[in-house]
């Protein structure tokens, strides 16, 4: 008869506050839990391997504040207490993510003194890429007709799921030429949400003074930070004066210096606890009755973006509620995430905040991975299948670090 296998109180513990409650560990904190027992790096490193393969994503990093001491996080959470564990997940996928969405934002083609534009704006054309992605869809990555197919079919199939578990019997069995025209639905779809996006990016860009949403999360960060480097009015451009609505006391600490020409307005509520985002009822009545505030653009970010449901997901209901605002007073709905929020499989389901249908999105920026993340290049998964399935629902998707759009960080 086989010996039962050893109870581990170490991988209990490190489950129930990492994963459960969700929130780092100290391992001197571990320690003390474990009443004095002697516990190693090593032995931390086995117990992270262990729960990492079975699905747990959990990761030992440094403490910070507190020098060669190590902490056990866990990245699939929503870290509400501690964006600094966030920014460090995937950062140049985030910066680029950002870079192409303030070029969105900005819409510069031409610019008189290019010393009045930062750094980050070299070779960030927005309306260039998005011409070149409207004109030419073998810019998006190189992906093979084959893959496309492939993706825009299982996308169908996962729509007509919904079907099969609603209906019974021979009404709800579709014949493939049903499929098929699905699949040629989805390319009208996406041609017709291309034309739309083009249509209302050139209305806004042509407005000289711009009020946009900027909805709270490390990406948008990065995102606010760049845009306290313009240097406004802009000459020989539409650009005179960005004005950004945000619910993220972190954005206005950035945009909110006298001696930046971005301007930004604080969303007046309650801030949630521990953390730096104002959400909850006061924060929807403060945006429902500021009728003055209409946004051209909302950029907003997402906790995952369910490549299987196709629904856009946030941290909390309450985030979720004030990102469904920013979505109804702005003209254009935009999400910006990298990579890693395009997911598929079992995982943390978050809070959905928006359907990837155009009636909710008009455009998703997001980078591709990178060479040395090992991320997977074929297969129904991979990250071109995952854009492509996603545009089968209709969705523009602008990628960065592809063909006419941004260089990789490293090259």
């Amino acid at each position: 008869m086989p010996r039962p296998r050893k109870f581990n109180k170490h991988r209990q513990l490190i489950f129930r506050k990492v994963v459960l409650d969700n929130r780092p560990l100290p391992l001197a904190e571990l320690r003390e839990l474990l009443n004095g027992e002697k516990y190693t790096n090593e032995m931390a490193r086995c117990d992270v391997a262990a729960l990492r393969a079975v699905g747990c994503l959990v990761e030992l990093r440094p403490c910070p504040g507190r020098h060669g001491e190590k902490q056990i996080v866990f990245l699939d959470g929503p870290h509400t207490d501690d964006d600094a564990i966030r920014e460090t997940i995937n950062p140049d996928g985030k910066r680029l993510a950002a870079r192409l969405a303030a070029a969105v934002i900005c819409g510069l083609a031409y610019c008189e003194d290019k010393k009045l534009l930062p750094r980050w704006m070299e070779q960030a054309d927005a309306q260039k890429a998005l011409d070149r992605m409207f004109e030419d869809t073998t810019a998006k990555g190189g992906r093979t007709f084959d893959e496309e197919m492939a993706a825009r079919v299982r996308s169908v199939l996962l729509q007509l799921d919904s079907k099969l578990n609603a209906q019974r019997g021979e009404q709800a069995i579709d014949s493939a030429d049903d499929v098929l025209k699905l699949v040629e639905l989805s390319n009208f779809a996406l041609e017709a949400g291309k034309r739309a996006l083009r249509t209302k990016l050139h209305a806004f860009w042509a407005e000289p003074f711009r009020l946009v949403a900027i909805d709270s999360g490390t990406t948008n960060l990065i995102l606010a930070r760049q845009l306290r480097e313009l240097r406004l009015p802009v000459l020989g451009t539409p650009l005179c004066s960005l004005t950004v609505c945000t619910n993220s006391r972190k954005i206005f600490e950035v945009l909110g210096p006298p001696e930046v020409s971005t301007k930004c307005i604080i969303i007046g509520g309650q801030q949630k606890f521990h953390s730096a985002v104002i959400a909850g009822a006061m924060a929807e009545l403060f945006l429902r009755t500021a009728s003055v505030l209409q946004f051209g653009i909302c950029v907003l970010g997402a906790t995952k973006v369910d490549v299987d449901r196709f629904v856009a997901c946030s941290d909390s209901q309450e985030e979720a509620a004030m990102k469904n605002l920013f979505m109804e007073k702005s003209s254009l709905r935009v999400i910006c995430v990298d990579h890693g929020k395009l997911q598929t499989g079992p995982g943390r389901e978050g809070y959905k905040f928006a359907a990837i249908d155009p009636s909710h999105i008009d455009l998703i920026i997001t980078n591709s991975p990178f060479g040395s993340e090992g991320a997977p290049e074929d297969g129904p998964l991979s990250f071109r299948a995952k854009v492509a399935a996603i545009e089968a629902r209709g969705v523009p998707v602008l990628v960065a670090t592809g063909p006419g759009t941004l260089d990789h960080p490293h090259q």
